[in-house]
């Protein structure tokens, strides 16, 4: 009996050796494998440069990825690159950088931040808030992050250069955590907190942090933002002991004074961007002398390259006669609110009040100093608003530049002086003429007989980009569809509808030469409905977007058959077809399947569809972050 036991722990015990030496053949073949590899021959040097590049920001987010895999979850591109192999791991922790930008939900773990803390080791890190994660409706989460201590522990002893709060359900966590912050930090460059957006027709209330909130300023901040529902007061250190400050963008308090503004900048005169959202009844914007340049003085940025104002007219006229615009600005944003009372009873229309404030807006807004000729337009936008209101834009496009839309990137770079203009109409649609299309520069709005502010003096011969957000009238996609440098054309779903006869060549005159859009590459389509539109038919539900993808499909299909019963060549190859550079759809509530993708891929060369990430979602596919893993919390590494 004693025997058949030794026989059988010998038998145990060459089994166990069997295992470790086939355990130990495997994994050399695994090194030999790798090491043949072209990637396997790249320098440390190298290798290091490939993963800062490629762990910038997230790494394969689930919204913009169509293909991917929905039962495998998320992961930090950092931890990939880590377990790929063990030279890979070894160069890995040795890049603190790969490390540092770290992204935080409600359901982020404290060992994922403490590890990543402990592989950034002194490199500054670069902190993003995010809301609470998108869960099913049934399911719980917290409202506060679970990882809340490692987080307050993260902001007061660990050096951050960039420290950002997106929009979240509790207005007040910012503030809660910004009291840990440690006051005139100096590796902090960038400071952000983005509230719920500001609904100025309901009077959103805005959240004033306390005064006493960071009571010495960053002397290294570049970057300020303070957006939304949220404020800071104008004595708050943050803005008055910034001495570096490049970019501002502030929703400013409901006592904001002409001042206060003014004293401000004076104190962040190398500002490059400034966005300040004003009240729309600002103290003192009405009371200001006659000629506010001898009491206030005058305020001049030579650096500014990017202004946005929003606000009441007498409040932006009073602030363009005291801020020196740079004539060569390419980005100047003035949305204004007409009150009710200018509406009727003012004889110039509020955008030629705001020509007249400033010299520095009617050159930029009219003419080229240099070459002595007016500037045309680039895009034309018409947008929703529920109240009037009048913009004038200074805005760049370029094609060549990288950004499909370039005009939404404050620090886009673009050619120097192109000029668009903005009108944000009522709720209704209004007829323009196609006499009101043929004139240049100066442009004007003037009053129907029906007491509606119409735009007129507009030339479509240098129009790049149009975006819709309400429909238009069929008049002005008459006009549209001659332009000959029309590229791209943006909408929602109130304005697809009238643009498709048009892109069809349903509503093309046969006996007109040439083609509808002859040079158009991209269209783009926001959602803005609320999940869960669409229509049923036959008892089956169709939504939304997947609605207006079959709509511009039909149009886009048309449009080829348009083209060919015109006798046109196809641009590709025989029994190729005219097709669109892109094809975008944004803010999708379902997900593209393939026969949606098979669809569109028919009349684009490009289909990207970005679903909202509000949409009701499984938690590991939005939320869940895949951890190394751990043999303890004090010494080991991932595995």
């Amino acid at each position: 009996m004693a025997s058949t036991h030794i026989q059988l722990d010998d038998r145990l015990s060459e089994l166990s050796r069997l295992e470790r030496q086939l355990q130990d053949e495997i994994a050399e073949t695994k090194r030999r494998k790798n090491d043949l590899l072209p990637i396997s021959r790249l320098s440390v040097e190298l290798l290091s440069e490939i993963f800062v590049i490629s762990t910038t920001g997230d790494w394969d987010p689930p919204s913009s990825n169509p293909d991917r895999d929905h039962k495998t979850q998320y992961r930090r591109g950092c931890i990939i690159i880590s377990q790929v192999s063990g030279s890979w791991r070894a160069v890995a922790l040795g890049l603190p950088e790969i490390w540092a930008n770290i992204g935080i939900r409600t359901t982020t773990k404290n060992r994922l931040l403490k590890y990543m803390m402990k592989n950034a080791g002194p490199v500054a890190l670069s902190v993003t808030i995010l809301p609470r994660a998108y869960v099913r409706v049934s399911a719980s989460y917290p409202l506060y992050p679970r990882a809340w201590g490692t987080i307050d522990k993260m902001v007061t002893s660990s050096p951050i250069k960039s420290l950002i709060f997106l929009p979240s359900d509790c207005d007040r966590f910012p503030h809660f955590l910004l009291s840990s912050f440690p006051s005139g930090s100096e590796t902090v460059q960038t400071l952000e907190v983005h509230g719920r957006p500001l609904n100025r027709l309901y009077a959103t209330t805005v959240q004033a942090s306390p005064s006493n909130l960071l009571p010495q300023g960053p002397p290294n901040l570049r970057r300020l933002v303070v957006w939304g529902n949220s404020c800071i007061p104008w004595k708050s250190p943050l803005l008055t002991q910034s001495p570096n400050l490049t970019s501002l963008l502030l929703t400013t308090p409901g006592d904001t004074t002409v001042a206060q503004v003014l004293f401000t900048l004076r104190r962040n005169v190398r500002l490059q961007e400034l966005r300040l959202v004003l009240p729309d009844k600002m103290e003192g914007s009405l009371q200001m002398d006659v000629e506010p340049t001898r009491s206030q003085g005058t305020v001049s940025l030579p650096n500014l390259t990017a202004l946005y104002l929003t606000g009441n007219v007498a409040t932006i006229a009073t602030l363009l006669s005291l801020v020196e615009v740079p004539v060569d600005i390419a980005h100047l944003v003035l949305s204004v609110l007409v009150p009710p009372e200018l509406q009727s009873g003012v004889t110039a229309p509020a955008s030629q009040v705001l020509l007249a404030a400033s010299a520095n807006v009617r050159s930029i807004g009219r003419e080229d100093h240099l070459h002595n000729h007016l500037i045309l337009p680039q895009v034309f936008k018409v947008t929703g608003q529920q109240r009037m209101s009048y913009s004038i834009e200074a805005l760049s496009w370029d094609s060549e530049a990288g950004h499909d839309w370039a005009y939404y990137e404050a620090d886009a770079p673009g050619p120097e002086r192109r000029t668009a203009i903005l009108w944000d109409q009522g709720p209704g649609v209004y007829p323009f003429g196609p006499n009101q299309w043929k004139a240049q520069f100066p442009f004007s709005f003037t009053k129907n007989v029906e007491g509606v502010w119409e735009s007129h003096g507009w030339s479509t011969d240098s129009i790049r980009a149009f975006e819709a957000g309400v429909d238009v009238p069929e008049s002005m996609w008459g006009q549209l569809s001659l332009c000959l440098q029309l590229e791209h054309l943006a909408f929602t779903e109130n304005s697809v509808r009238t643009f498709l006869p048009f892109i069809s060549g349903e509503r093309w005159d046969q006996k007109t030469a040439g083609i509808p859009f002859p040079s158009l590459q991209t269209i783009v389509i926001e959602i803005g409905a609320e999940e869960g539109s669409g229509a049923t038919v036959n008892g089956r539900f169709f939504p939304l977007d997947l609605i207006l993808a079959k709509l511009v499909q039909v149009g886009l299909t048309g449009r080829q058959e348009f083209l060919a019963s015109r006798g046109y060549i196809s641009e590709v190859a025989a029994g190729g077809k005219w097709l669109l550079q892109r094809v975008e759809f944004k803010n999708c509530f379902c997900p593209l399947d393939k026969r949606v993708f098979d669809m569109l891929s028919a009349v684009s060369r490009e289909v990207v569809w970005v679903e909202r990430l509000e949409r009701v979602s499984t938690p590991d596919v939005y939320d869940s972050e895949v951890e190394p893993t751990y043999d303890s919390e004090n010494e080991s590494d991932a595995q």
